[in-house]
């Protein structure tokens, strides 16, 4: 499912912010209690830093679709 996450032509659904949030704070809690282990933590790193690119595309393409919808109006 990760790489699916990490294709560039992957677009995710608006309504699915609130889940990549939290998802966001599942890994950072995991990064925590992986501790020193640097499999666990590579992969929960990677996985964090996929879901954050997941958040900030979506709350982009909500910014444009305003600043879309403000321009046509």
């Amino acid at each position: 499912m990760y790489e699916c996450f990490s294709c560039s032509f992957f677009v995710p659904n608006a309504d699915e912010l609130d889940y990549f949030k939290e998802q966001v704070e599942q890994w950072e809690k995991k990064i925590r209690l992986v501790g020193n282990n640097p499999l666990l933590k590579e992969n929960a790193e990677y996985n964090l830093r996929l879901s954050q690119k997941i958040v900030e595309k979506i709350e982009d393409n909500i910014k444009k679709g305003v600043i879309n919808n403000e321009e046509t109006s």
